[in-house]
């Protein structure tokens, strides 16, 4: 019975580890959505389509030159940052960047609906998608204001 006890611990403990080094060998959210350059394309096609959308075009939708640049060159360094790459996030903090435009929950509605359907036509698979919206989600509270 003892014999049995020590190898019973012994499948345990190697399983503990086996679970513990497959835990670790995760990629992380920016990796599995294909690094940098997979935020890029995402960020350019999301901040076009705001640009063009009826409802949000009114927030974005005059942005030109080095000014849309610089914003888009934020969306994919905050992307970078939350979903955990190596870039740092330099522009200003959610509440100052969006205080005086006065999104809405609408606006805000408005917005996950484009930024689902941008993600679907690059194909990020649900589980990526799912953990992407949720990090975006919780800002809800820093971006909407009325």
């Amino acid at each position: 019975m003892k014999v049995l006890k020590h190898v019973v611990a012994g499948i345990l403990s190697v399983g503990l580890v086996s679970f513990s080094f497959a835990a670790s060998q995760e990629k992380s959210l920016y990796e599995r959505l294909g690094g940098k350059p997979a935020l890029e394309v995402v960020a350019k096609d999301l901040s076009d389509a705001m640009a063009k959308d009826d409802q949000l075009k009114k927030y974005c939708g005059n942005i030109k030159g080095e000014r849309k640049e610089k914003a888009l060159a934020n969306l994919v360094s905050f992307l970078c940052m939350a979903t955990g790459g190596p870039c740092k996030y330099t522009g200003p903090d959610m509440e100052t960047a969006h205080k005086k435009l006065g999104i809405t929950g609408k606006d805000w509605d408005r917005f996950v609906t484009i930024a689902v359907k941008v993600l679907d036509k690059h194909k990020v698979p649900e589980k990526e998608k799912n953990e992407l919206l949720t990090a975006v989600a919780s800002l809800k509270d820093k971006i909407v204001s009325k």
